[in-house]
């Protein structure tokens, strides 16, 4: 299923000498194999080693978009308890949308964090309650840092869609209040899940659009599991105050919008 590497090809800035410093740097260390390597705090050697930067020439290539499953696997063979009824998914695009790439967001733990907890009520950009099973249930809900200037911008280059595993009702009160502008074009819930055992697998071959121009955004594996190719993971949030994983992942949403089929991409970070 996996399609071949492609990649949005964009030279790297030169310096007056017409090669970067960076690749210059590189291959005066090949030469002299001694030369010490960076110290494992030097802020350059994380930032590289972390986003697994290839350096053909003075061309940088950034693995971006598509991501090997890691954990538990067998989500992939087991046959579906349930399947969604309508379908697909979404309606067609709208004619704003019909030439940009669909974005799908998950919701808790990846935009937001929800807890019951009264004791984090005060910390809580918004709340909300729902009756759940005769008893009415109080929500605090935490906006992940940086989330209103990315669904503002991503809704510029994106068809955005929010896909949560949660229910209808309790996915409308959190997403009216997070989104007041109106940025998220489209939102599923977990009837338009594959329940898979214990997961609820977002299948985006459901969608109703072109897999070659679809991405998620997730922190579950589990959750992108039949399309990994298309998945742009994201750390689980919780409360950290400094994460700024949202905003990381703008310059790689920014150039991917242009590729002609985003699974397994690589795309160019200045």
């Amino acid at each position: 299923r996996k399609s071949a590497v492609r990649s949005l090809e964009i030279r790297a800035p030169e310096s007056s000498g017409g090669r970067s410093k960076w690749a210059k740097t590189m291959r005066k260390r090949d030469r002299n194999p001694s030369s010490p390597e960076p110290s494992v705090s030097s802020p350059r050697k994380r930032f590289w080693r972390h986003l697994r930067v290839y350096l053909p020439g003075t061309t940088i290539y950034l693995p971006t978009i598509g991501t090997p499953i890691r954990g538990d696997v067998s989500v992939l063979n087991v046959t579906p308890s349930q399947r969604p009824k309508d379908l697909p998914l979404l309606p067609p695009p709208s004619e704003k949308h019909a030439c940009r790439i669909t974005l799908v967001l998950d919701l808790e733990e990846t935009l937001v964090h929800v807890t019951q907890l009264e004791k984090y009520a005060g910390g809580a950009d918004f709340s909300f309650s729902l009756r759940v099973k005769h008893v009415d249930e109080v929500f605090y809900v935490k906006k992940r840092p940086g989330v209103d200037a990315f669904l503002c911008a991503v809704s510029q280059w994106y068809e955005v869609v929010v896909f949560s595993g949660s229910g209808f009702l309790y996915v409308e009160e959190i997403v009216n209040r997070l989104d007041p502008n109106g940025f998220i074009a489209h939102r599923l819930y977990k009837e338009d899940c594959t329940l898979v055992g214990d997961y609820c697998v977002k299948d985006l071959s459901l969608l109703g659009r072109d897999l070659a121009r679809v991405i998620i955004i997730d922190n579950s594996e589990a959750c992108y599991a039949y399309q990994p190719e298309n998945a742009i993971p994201i750390p689980t949030w919780i409360s950290c105050e400094s994460d700024c994983e949202l905003a990381r992942r703008l310059p790689i949403l920014e150039r991917s919008q242009f590729l002609p089929d985003v699974r397994n991409s690589r795309v160019y970070l200045q």
